[in-house]
């Protein structure tokens, strides 16, 4: 999955102060149907990995 330029700058500016993010976004699938729901996580410079959310991409972004 990849994400949009705006979706990146809108997750970025929620965390603040961190000078290097990256950003991962997975497409669930549950029960073998494909589906509309992501799982978000962000990996900064300080070995910490942040659960951004878990939803649709309306409920997200």
């Amino acid at each position: 999955m990849t994400l949009t330029a705006q979706q990146k700058s809108q997750i970025k500016n929620r965390l603040g102060s961190l000078n290097q993010v990256e950003i991962k976004g997975l497409d669930l699938h549950f029960d073998g149907h494909n589906g509309d729901h992501l799982l978000l996580y962000i990996r900064t410079n300080q070995e910490i990995v942040y659960l951004v959310g878990i939803g649709t991409h309306s409920d997200l972004f």
